[in-house]
């Protein structure tokens, strides 16, 4: 890259930040995107001592629209509503602390997903239902 009359580089050295704009206006316009501070005060998984915990939740729609992971808000082809919702770890979070009076709906790909997304822990017995659960679904899949 040349420099300009001005002696400046020809590139944008806020590239990068122009490109993470429009991201956050998408984010915000969606109305099942979340994004909150937790109060947590405790040492985590990985050994450090956090005092709050960042969350950022893709929530899915209502019922017939397709569900999106909590953690990366990529789409997947099933649908809310249908019995391939069993393929997925799902959450209900109707604490309104983001703002929004309708409650977000999560999908998770597991409980650990899950765990790890909103620094839980969660108990051996729902686990172990989920997992039976969602192997009954991917065998019906499967026929």
């Amino acid at each position: 890259m040349g420099q300009n009359d001005w002696g400046f580089d020809d590139w944008d050295y806020d590239n990068e930040a122009i490109q993470i704009k429009p991201k956050l206006l998408i984010k915000n316009a969606d109305k099942h995107y979340a994004k909150y501070n937790v109060p947590f005060n405790k040492v985590w998984k990985d050994g450090k001592y956090y005092k709050t915990m960042a969350i950022e939740n893709f929530g899915s729609g209502q019922q017939g629209s397709r569900i999106r992971n909590a953690v990366t808000g990529a789409s997947y082809p099933h649908l809310v509503g249908k019995t391939d919702e069993d393929l997925y770890f799902k959450v209900i979070d109707s604490t309104g602390r983001y703002g929004k009076n309708a409650p977000l709906i999560l999908f998770y790909d597991t409980p650990e997903q899950y765990e790890n997304h909103r620094f839980t822990i969660v108990d051996t017995k729902t686990k172990e239902r989920w997992y039976e659960k969602t192997l009954a679904a991917r065998s019906r899949l499967l026929k």
